[in-house]
This record gives structure tokens, sequence and C-alpha cells, in this order.
């Protein structure tokens, strides 16, 4: 089964290009479907039963993305009974185990698919990994960034004065459009 599975990632890494996941308004996502670490095929961008998603970009070996784990952890915990999903896609060629080895590090209990060949990385036009983007109910880009603005730049840490992600999630959540939809990000 888990052959399968792979071979029917393969085969739709392959017949969708990559221009041609983005739909004509540039905001809605055409589905990517990506394997988990047990070989469970997953479809991004689709209807979800979730109000919100929070995809974020990681690789288990970028400091910047480790230091906002915990961050990444509460927020979830703090919005799981909302109804809003995260989900993490892992662009590296890292192997399954070493990718439960990431999460169980760091407590990580949210959905990790494997995106080696950067699909989702291509429908979204994401540029490095701790970047985020957070899809509504229709499954458009509502905002997209930092979590927070914990880093200045690659090399330069300083106190956290906006807690971004966090922000937008709770005006969607009430129903308006965040304040700030975009933020540079680093990773």
């Amino acid at each position: 089964m888990r052959l399968f599975n792979t071979l029917v990632f393969v085969l739709l890494s392959i017949v969708v290009p990559a221009g041609d996941l983005l739909c004509q308004d540039q905001k809605s996502i055409a589905p990517v479907s990506l394997c988990d670490t047990q070989g469970k095929i997953h479809t991004l961008f689709s209807s979800s039963k979730s109000t919100l998603t929070v995809l974020m970009f990681c690789t288990s070996v970028c400091p910047i993305t480790n230091s906002y784990m915990p961050t990444w952890n509460s927020l979830q915990e703090k919005f799981k009974n909302r109804g809003v999903k995260f989900i993490m896609v892992m662009v590296g060629n890292e192997s399954d185990e070493a990718i439960r080895g990431h999460a169980k590090n760091f407590k990580v209990d949210c959905t990790i698919l494997k995106d080696p060949l950067r699909l989702s990385v291509k429908a979204v036009g994401a540029t490095n990994t701790s970047q985020v983007f957070l899809f509504g109910k229709n499954q458009a880009i509502e905002y997209s960034g930092r979590i927070d603005d914990r880093w200045a730049s690659q090399s330069q840490r300083r106190p956290i004065r906006s807690h971004d992600l966090q922000n937008a999630i709770a005006a969607l959540l009430d129903g308006k459009r965040p304040r700030v939809v975009h933020t540079e990000s680093w990773g």
C-alpha cells in the first residue's frame, strides 16, 4: 500500500505542472496531494471542514523554524477548539524517521506532510522555511509571512512586538479581515 501511495504521489507530481497550480484569480490555489510520514496521501487547498488552515514550510535543520516550534505548538493548542487546522510541510529530502524524530523532539502534534518536489511551495509562492500561510474558509490565502517579529533578519533576533499569525487568525475567527495580510519572514 505504501508503494502504491508513493507511486500515486510521484504521478500526481508529474501530471500537474507547477504553473497550473494557481487558479485564475491568483488567490485560490488548485489542490496539491502530498504524503505524510506514514505514506497516507493528504490533499491541500481543497474544501476543508476546518474554518481556517495554517501551513508552515519547514526543514528540521532550520534554526529559525526550530525557534518557532514552541509558538507553533502554543497557537495550535490555543485555536484547536475553534476549527483551525495546523499543517507543517517539510520541504527537504529528510527521511520519515528524521521527520518523526524532529516532531517528537519539539513535541509537534499536527499533520506533517512531505514535499520534496516543492509542489505546495510553488502553489503558494513560498520563499523560505518558517513562512506561514493562513487560508480562509474558501481556501484563499488570507495572511502570509512570519509567525511573529522575533527575527529582524536571518541572524538577528529581537524581542517580540507583533504576534502577526495569531492576530490574523483571531481577526478571521471574529469575522474580520486581518489588519496585516503579509509580512516578511526569515528562514
